[in-house]
């Protein structure tokens, strides 16, 4: 007789059924570390929506850009879990595992414990609701951040392979909330608290050496009407693709945050959010002109390493062609024009 194979699992509570639902984000976004955030926090019984993760955590009021380091639109001025966790008075707990097998012994007895999720920071932010051996085999069951997340089913082998941040990288951290503390967070404090992180990030100028928000819109302005800045080269090649997507459509977050937060307030206050909003969804539109001429001819969740030459060529052909480079900086200012305008209000609600 062949012998059995050995089979186990275990499964955060209401995942992955928890999946299935309707669409998560309302809006064209390009999803990032906010959407499994968003579930993990969902799990916990807070009632809370992609806009308002994706603004309280900081996310979506900054804009970075570096030529030579299209990674730099993962660098915040504060952490954005911390930041988040501390405005929602949670506490939590982080562990850094040395290796994939490790983070998958953590989180079998992680979810064996609280019948809760993990947020997993790798490479690529992942929200794990379970895990299972079967036979020598064992895998992670993951959440990706994409706009209608579905359940897969990875080896801990392909984590180490595809997902593990190498060892000059920021380290592999595996996050749990442990409790929510009694007091109720401010809706009305996180809105101002918003307000003055949008005005202050728009004016940094620099962080860690990259351009921070105004200056960052007016460099890669200039860059794109610059013949001699190469943009199909491998790593410039990477601005067309999630950096500049993350953070261009996450205007749209602020747009339905400073939108649904409005009329919790009255007088001049409410007025300068309702502006916000507007011109932050004037600034969308500006951004989707600029998607019109370089954007990329396929949908990166569908085909996350393009591999159809003929799409990949227009892609190519556009971001050659001087005149649509041009035409792009001139949305990119029209873009920076219509935030700089939302910031001028938002500058109104930091002094009232």
């Amino acid at each position: 007789m062949m012998p059995k194979t050995q089979t186990s699992q275990c499964f955060a509570a209401d995942f992955p059924a928890l999946l299935s639902q309707e669409s998560w984000i309302a809006d064209r976004l390009e999803p990032g570390l906010s959407l499994p955030l968003l579930l993990l926090l969902q799990s916990e019984g807070l009632s809370l929506d992609y806009a308002f993760v994706d603004v309280v955590s900081g996310h979506a009021t900054q804009f970075l850009y570096a030529f030579d380091h299209p990674e730099c639109f993962e660098l915040a001025f504060e952490p954005p879990v911390e930041t988040l966790f501390k405005a929602l008075h949670l506490t939590w707990q982080e562990i850094t595992p040395s290796d994939a097998y490790t983070a998958y012994l953590v989180v079998s007895r992680w979810i064996s414990e609280s019948a809760k999720p993990v947020l997993a920071r790798f490479a690529e932010p992942l929200l794990v609701f379970g895990t299972s051996m079967q036979g020598l085999e064992r895998y992670f069951h993951i959440m990706r951040s994409r706009p209608n997340p579905t359940p897969e089913r990875v080896r801990v082998l392909d984590i180490e392979l595809s997902y593990w941040r190498q060892p000059f990288d920021e380290g592999n951290v595996l996050v749990r909330v442990i409790e929510k503390r009694a007091e109720m967070f401010s809706e009305v404090d996180l809105t101002r608290q918003a307000a003055r992180r949008a005005v202050r990030q728009w004016h940094a100028g620099k962080l860690a050496g990259c351009a921070v928000g105004e200056k960052a819109y007016r460099s890669f302005a200039r860059d794109l009407q610059d013949p001699d800045m190469d943009f199909c080269n491998e790593r410039a090649l990477a601005w067309g693709c999630s950096p500049l997507y993350q953070q261009w459509t996450a205007r749209y977050s602020s747009y339905r945050f400073f939108e649904r937060m409005a009329p919790r307030f009255g007088g001049k206050t409410r007025g300068a959010l309702e502006k916000a909003a507007f011109y932050y969804h004037q600034c969308c539109e500006a951004w989707h002109a600029w998607d019109h001429q370089l954007g990329r001819p396929w949908k990166w969740w569908i085909c996350p390493k393009l591999e159809d030459e003929p799409q990949l060529q227009i892609f190519y052909q556009r971001w050659q062609d001087p005149k649509r480079r041009n035409a792009a900086a001139a949305c990119v200012e029209d873009a920076m024009r219509w935030e700089q305008k939302a910031i001028s209000e938002l500058t109104k609600v930091t002094m009232q």
